[in-house]
């Protein structure tokens, strides 16, 4: 049970720094380091708070105050355990905790799932990200989709399992025999 917990409370909290991100995003638009805004620079800041990510961000070496950095930080700082990245990264040392070590097929459905947005975010670079129209936007869209996915995933690998349709017949057999 504690590793469920911990693999959902991971999820969950990847989801929402993107969901956070995402918002701010489409609050005040994509904004440039060079053109920020004295109010846009406090908006940073306040999501950064809002993350309990002010003192983290500005601890880091070179740090400083621009909307491309605080995003990059938000999304891919491994070190920091409200990152998308960091999030996702303990998820799937979690998945294999659940999964145990046998070769189970039980849970292949959503380790791919979360695996495969795992190795997304390690290749991820968000100088990229920033410097094409949307792509902020596009990414942490794709990370709260694909969230959901993993979690729909863990539902009906552990928790909602698909009837195989031999025991279905055989149930259904056993259940008119009875009624008989």
């Amino acid at each position: 049970p504690f590793n469920f917990m911990r693999l959902g409370m991971l999820l969950e909290r990847a989801n929402q720094t993107a969901r956070v991100l995402d918002v701010k995003y489409h609050a005040l638009g994509p904004t440039l380091a060079d053109r920020e805004s004295l109010a846009e620079s406090a908006e940073w800041l306040a999501l950064l708070r809002s993350c309990s990510g002010y003192e983290s961000f500005f601890k880091q070496p070179g740090a400083q105050l621009a909307g491309p950095a605080i995003a990059g930080f938000l999304m891919l700082e491994q070190d920091f355990p409200r990152s998308v990245m960091y999030c996702i990264s303990r998820a799937v040392n979690f998945m294999r905790r659940v999964r145990g070590d046998g070769a189970s097929p039980i849970g292949e459905r959503s380790a791919f799932a979360l695996n495969a947005l795992n190795d997304h975010l390690a290749q991820a670079a968000i100088a990229k990200m920033v410097g094409v129209e949307a792509g902020i936007h596009k990414e942490l869209t794709h990370i709260v989709e694909e969230c959901a996915t993993i979690c729909d995933a863990i539902r009906v690998d552990y928790f909602d399992p698909p009837i195989p349709r031999m025991t279905e017949l055989m149930t259904k057999g056993s259940i008119a025999q009875r009624q008989s």
